[in-house]
């Protein structure tokens, strides 16, 4: 785990039993309350999403060093609706500004820069 990880991950996950008010995108949560626990992520600011009915589906994440210009990224397996995040250089984009999603294509709204690295998450 990289030292990024261990000193931040408690400001994107968090173990409760209530989902915390006003979610901010990209913030994990798990409800220990129930059993099994249940997985929920923040995909849109201010809403909790439930996942963990998908968590029989595989979570993998496609790495990108693109070229100057890239703009169009075609990921290696077909995301379940709504599980996408794409982060540039390590910052989430917003999916309602940055890139648009279809099938199984990421196109983003500004063409990257040498010596970007595009990371995109998802369940399928």
């Amino acid at each position: 785990m990289s030292a990024f990880v261990a000193a931040n991950i408690d400001r994107f996950v968090t173990i409760g039993i209530s989902l915390p008010t006003a979610p901010k995108i990209g913030r994990l949560y798990f409800d220990i309350s129930t059993s099994p626990a249940k997985l929920y992520v923040c995909l849109q600011a201010g809403t909790w999403t439930l996942v963990s009915t998908a968590l029989g589906s595989h979570i993998t994440q496609d790495i990108f060093h693109p070229t100057a210009g890239t703009t169009v990224f075609v990921l290696s397996h077909t995301p379940i609706s709504g599980s996408v995040s794409v982060y540039t250089n390590g910052i989430l984009q917003d999916s309602s500004v940055d890139y648009t999603f279809s099938g199984h294509t990421v196109t983003l709204a500004v063409a990257t820069v040498s010596g970007d690295t595009v990371i995109i998450s998802y369940l399928y």
